[in-house]
């Protein structure tokens, strides 16, 4: 396969440094490659040519499903964030929720104890013993 770069705007795909990608021309359909200009957003393209060409990376699941199928990841889209999913929970359940809270916070209050304080003569080293004679 000869020497072919992505031809969307800000995309850095080129078959050197992405090989494993695969290289899609534009399509003959006047139709549909009036869809891929408008989405391609690049006023340079020059959509007649038979080099220019589209990477894999902008179809969903990495590649190109058929004639008609339009790519739809670009660097300027963002990707869709799932949302998370609210449920409904009974009266009951959000008081038990309210009371381990409660205990939770509670036992952050407590006070900590002290360090245990050991008595002195446990500690103590008794140095009449150990004198040095010079």
């Amino acid at each position: 396969m000869s020497h072919c770069n992505c031809c969307v705007s800000h995309c850095t795909n080129s078959f050197r440094n992405a090989p494993y990608l695969h290289y899609y021309r534009i399509p003959k359909d006047l139709d549909v490659r009036k869809k891929y200009v408008v989405l391609i957003r690049n006023e340079t393209l020059k959509v007649n040519s038979e080099s220019r060409r589209i990477c894999s990376a902008h179809f969903d699941g990495g590649e190109k499903l058929s004639r008609i199928h339009l790519p739809s990841i670009f660097p300027w889209t963002k990707p869709a964030v799932a949302r998370r999913e609210l449920k409904r929970v009974s009266f009951e359940e959000t008081q038990k929720m309210e009371q381990t809270k409660e205990r939770k916070t509670l036992l952050t209050e407590l006070p900590l104890d002290e360090p245990c304080q050991q008595s002195k003569e446990n500690f103590s080293i008794d140095n009449t013993s150990t004198s040095m004679e010079i």
